[in-house]
């Protein structure tokens, strides 16, 4: 498991210029798309649907109720992705 860096302890340190350290870290940001590349990898039907009424919508233009009707299932799996991985926790 890739840890992130801790700059507050890196702070502390008495190197004016350069630490080592920094050389070894890894910004917040790859961890988290880490996260969610995990997230779709272990969940690979709901990554489908999720994929597909993405590319419905934004290429496809389906008629109005219908687009509702995918908008709303579009946003139940985005919340259900935002559970499950729940990337803020740690």
């Amino acid at each position: 498991m890739i840890a992130s860096c801790n700059y507050k302890v890196q702070q502390k340190i008495s190197q004016p210029f350069f630490n080592h350290s920094q050389l070894f870290c890894v910004p917040n940001g790859i961890v988290m798309l880490k996260k969610i590349l995990n997230g779709f990898i272990d969940h690979p039907f709901l990554t489908s649907l999720f994929a597909t009424d993405f590319f419905i919508l934004l290429f496809h233009r389906p008629p109005l109720f219908f687009s509702l009707i995918m908008l709303g299932g579009l946003t139940v799996l985005c919340m259900y992705f935002g559970q499950k991985l729940a990337l803020f926790k740690d």
